[in-house]
């Protein structure tokens, strides 16, 4: 039995939705991560283990639960502990995953919309809980499930 989630369901282009605007999260660094961060860092499909799934990215830049690995992701080492993780392949490559305002997680093109991440698990700094949301036949991920939706976290590794 899913929990009571007042989640708006998704629609359009992720990247038109407004990103969070939260305190954590929106404190950005003073420059954007150069390109010496990204050859030292890892590739990696990003897999929910309790369900042997992965998390790709649709067309319109969602993140959504898969069966396959279809969406790569580069887990980049910032400073002092905070990651941002770098869609690394397909139409969104080079684009940021972060979260917007009704907690779904997609592709932002700016570095500046971009959060903070723990890398393995992989979880949202400022709001810590992955789950999936199933609008239609679909589920797409969301942040802030310690808060939102305990009984549906999920554990999400870098493989």
């Amino acid at each position: 039995m899913e929990p009571a989630i007042e989640n708006l369901p998704p629609k359009g282009k992720f990247a038109e939705t407004p990103h969070s605007q939260d305190g954590e999260a929106s404190v950005m660094p003073g420059e954007r991560p150069n390109a010496g961060m990204l050859e030292g860092s890892q590739t990696v499909s990003l897999y929910i283990e309790r369900t042997n799934q992965y998390i790709n990215l649709n067309s319109d830049g969602w993140a959504v639960v898969g069966n396959d690995p279809v969406t790569t992701y580069v887990i980049v080492p910032y400073s002092d502990g905070n990651y941002y993780i770098v869609i690394g392949n397909g139409s969104f490559e080079g684009d940021y995953l972060s979260y917007n305002n009704n907690s779904y997680i997609g592709a932002y093109g700016s570095w500046t919309n971009a959060c903070w991440w723990s890398p393995n698990p992989v979880n949202c700094v400022a709001y810590p809980g992955l789950y999936p949301y199933q609008s239609s036949d679909t589920y797409y991920m969301c942040v802030n499930g310690d808060k939102k939706a305990p009984g549906l976290v999920v554990t999400v590794v870098s493989k």
